[in-house]
């Protein structure tokens, strides 16, 4: 179904709660970083991995994962059609 032309689809717009979250956890955004960086210092190696991973995903986005087949080349789509 289709909207009307110049009518949304969802009139009361995002919920408020969802925009006061994000603006309470954008508040504590600083002290959460400063928190990953002591724990990529620390001495616990899984723990300086996971706290880098977390702030290099944040910095410039999780890495691209190919997706391929099996034998590692591209997918092959087949269609099969039902008689």
């Amino acid at each position: 179904m289709a909207f009307e032309k110049g009518k949304s689809g969802n009139p009361g717009g995002r919920p408020k709660e969802a925009a006061e979250v994000k603006a309470l956890a954008r508040k504590h955004g600083p002290e959460a970083i400063k928190k990953l960086v002591d724990l990529l210092r620390g001495t616990d190696a899984r723990v300086a991995k996971a706290a880098a991973d977390s702030l290099l995903d944040r910095a410039y986005g999780k890495p691209a994962q190919a997706v391929t087949g099996d034998d590692g080349g591209p997918l092959e789509h087949v269609v099969q059609w039902l008689t």
